[in-house]
């Protein structure tokens, strides 16, 4: 009787770990994939919210880029070239907002280095959230008068929703590199045209947009990238 009792008592125990290993399996979700819900508590960016039935890949999540305020925008399409530019075809339009940490930030933060990679992400987006720890260790192996890291969170656009973005960028170990909220002065002068997040726009120290560039990339294409318009 012992004997089976303690079968019993060693068969309910097994069955209790195997069910105690699937949920932790279950909440050990990657915070990373690509599939990374959207938290609908967050607020978007003025006319920006993934769309409802939204697929994601591995390099793009689609955001809904319309706005009841575009006719107040100073930014326009520039349908010659696909680009996303200001009227008079540089990105220098005047904005004003805030770092993750609280400081304020205009456009002359584009005046300090020679060429500025303005990465726009979300906090929704997984293609985002994967490429952030390889812009991180990017951001520490050049010198900031050549090349500046600045990523722009599209679905925060109030401080006081500042600390939920920072753990992202803590956790993606981008916290080398500035981060601004995308508030309506951001927005006007460059988000509400933007479809697709990540999208990067490649910035020279007078504004002016060199390139788009609209998904993900690996470490080494950013860096032959980087390069690229370093040594230019």
């Amino acid at each position: 009787m012992k004997k089976r009792i303690f079968s019993i008592l060693i068969t309910t125990l097994s069955v209790l770990s195997l069910t105690a290993c699937s949920l932790f399996d279950d909440m050990d979700e990657d915070l990373f994939s690509s599939n990374a819900p959207t938290d609908p508590t967050k607020p978007a960016l003025s006319g920006h919210s993934v769309e409802e039935g939204a697929t994601t890949d591995n390099t793009v999540v689609v955001v809904d880029g319309t706005n009841g305020n575009d006719e107040d925008a100073t930014v326009v399409q520039d349908e010659g070239n696909g680009k996303l530019t200001d009227s008079d075809g540089s990105a220098s339009g005047t904005f004003k907002t805030k770092d993750l940490k609280g400081n304020e930030v205009t456009q002359e933060v584009f005046t300090h280095s020679k060429v500025n990679f303005v990465n726009i992400w979300g906090t929704f987006c997984g293609p985002c959230l994967n490429e952030m720890p390889d812009l991180g260790e990017l951001a520490t192996e050049y010198e900031t008068s050549q090349v500046q890291f600045i990523g722009i969170v599209c679905d925060v656009t109030d401080y006081s929703d500042a600390s939920y973005a920072q753990k992202y960028v803590t956790d993606t170990g981008a916290d080398t590199y500035i981060h601004l909220i995308g508030n309506d002065s951001v927005g006007k002068w460059k988000l509400n045209n933007v479809e697709y997040v990540p999208t990067t726009l490649i910035i020279d120290c007078d504004g002016n947009v060199l390139e788009e560039i609209v998904g993900s990339k690996s470490k080494i294409e950013w860096k032959t990238l980087i390069d690229f318009y370093v040594n230019k």
